[in-house]
Formats: structure tokens, C-alpha cells, sequence
């Protein structure tokens, strides 16, 4: 299942840089009177970036906690076991190789948790300082129709887009956690009894991911209406 989610990984970041090129030239053919197109393309296209960015750090901050559940001794045991009986199994009259394992340790979760954390902190901070530039610039009155109206709307629909395309993703990689669980000798490589554990991991971990995707779309796809209805009560002033 890992090349599952390195597909995932590869197609959200193409979206990711699509999408802020999509950003970064749109706007091209409305009126520009107060010369803000500029404006608008710098702020969607970073508060498009630190919006994903935050997500996926506090979804790799989900991950490493969750990850703190897996009994990685027993798993690590039960692998050298595995290596060893292949090495008596399928070498015969060849030298017996010492397999070495490093012992288990949860301190790699716990730098991963912080280190994820601390860019989500970071990248939301940025988030939030613009955002709040954003709406400054979408209550100026020749906001409407104008060429940042076009840029901004641009912004939302990308953030939609790309955040339906991680709902999809992880829900689906979410989903196969619970099949580890159901069907632990089906899913796992070696026979892990540790694969239930690894299974429910999986599911906490891209059940965040999922649902937290799916807030950013209901609050943007929120935003798009309401920009909509209030470009069409100005046309008809």
C-alpha cells in the first residue's frame, strides 16, 4: 500500500502548483481601475500555499501521534524473525547473515510531531495575516468585477479544487486502514500482528486529513456563493 500514498502525494502537489498558477495569472482581461490585480494575485497565492501548508503539517503531526500507538518492539521482533528464518530457509550452505535492527524508539515520532507542528504554527500565522489583507482589499467598493474580484474568485475555486482532491484521497487511504484492521493477515507483508495497530493509525491519521480538507471546502465553497450573490446585487445597482 505504500505506493498508494506516494500516487496521492504526487497528483495533490501537481494540483498544489497548478492551482497557484492558475492564481498567479488570472485577472488578466478585467478592468483594473485601482490597480490591485498585482495585490490580489500575491495574497491568493500565498494564502493559497500557507492554507495547504498548514494542512499538511498538522496532518503529519496527526500521523507521527498516532503512529505512537503501533507496538514497534513487537513489530521490529517479529521482522527479525522473519529475516532470520529466510536467511536459514533459502540460503542454504551459504554464510548465516546477522541481521541488525535498531531498537524501537518513539522518539522519532515525537521530533516529527513537533517539527510538523511548529511549520503549522508558522504557515498559519502567515495564513491568517493575509487572509485579513484579503478582506481589506474585497471591501473596497471598485472591488466588484474588477480584475482582483476575478483573482480572489480564482482563489476559492482552487482551494475547492484541491481540497476535494485530498477528501478523495484520504478517504480512500483512510478507507484500506480499516481494511487492515478487519483483515490483518490479508493486508500485512510479513504477518505482523502489529498490522491491526498499523491499520487504525492509518485510519485517525487520514481521518483528519480528511475531514480538515473537507472544513476548508465548505468554508471556501461558502465564500464563492457569497461573493457571487454580492457581485450580482452590485451589477444591479
Amino acid at each position: 500500500m505504500l505506493f498508494f500514498p506516494i500516487v496521492v502525494a504526487v497528483l495533490v502537489g501537481l494540483a498544489v502548483v497548478v492551482a497557484t498558477i492558475v492564481i498567479l495569472v488570472a485577472g488578466r482581461r478585467e478592468a483594473d481601475p485601482g490597480a490591485q490585480r498585482t495585490l490580489a494575485r500575491y495574497l491568493g497565492a500565498l494564502c493559497f500555499l500557507a492554507l495547504f501548508t498548514t494542512l499538511f503539517a498538522t496532518y503529519f503531526a496527526v500521523a507521527a501521534l498516532s503512529d505512537l500507538i503501533v507496538d514497534h518492539d513487537r513489530g521490529e521482533s517479529e521482522a527479525r524473525q522473519m529475516l532470520e528464518s529466510n536467511n536459514g530457509d533459502h540460503m542454504q550452505g551459504l554464510p548465516r547473515f546477522r541481521t541488525q535492527v535498531q531498537p524501537a524508539s518513539d522518539d522519532r515520532d515525537y521530533r516529527i510531531a513537533v517539527q510538523s507542528g511548529l511549520v503549522a504554527v508558522a504557515a498559519g500565522v502567515i495564513f491568517v495575516l493575509h487572509r485579513r489583507r484579503r478582506d481589506q482589499l474585497a471591501a473596497r467598493d471598485e472591488f466588484d468585477r474588477s480584475a482582483a474580484w476575478r483573482v480572489d474568485t480564482t482563489y476559492l475555486y482552487a482551494v475547492c479544487f484541491t481540497a476535494a482532491l485530498v477528501i478523495i484521497f484520504a478517504a480512500a487511504t483512510g478507507s484500506y486502514g480499516v481494511f487492515r484492521i478487519i483483515a490483518p493477515g490479508v493486508t500485512a507483508l510479513h504477518g505482523a500482528t502489529t498490522e491491526r495497530q498499523h491499520g487504525a493509525a492509518q485510519l485517525i491519521a487520514y481521518a483528519y486529513l480528511a475531514l480538515a480538507a473537507a472544513a476548508v471546502f465548505v468554508v471556501h465553497w461558502r465564500a464563492t456563493s457569497a461573493m457571487a450573490e454580492s457581485a450580482d446585487d452590485a451589477s444591479r445597482a
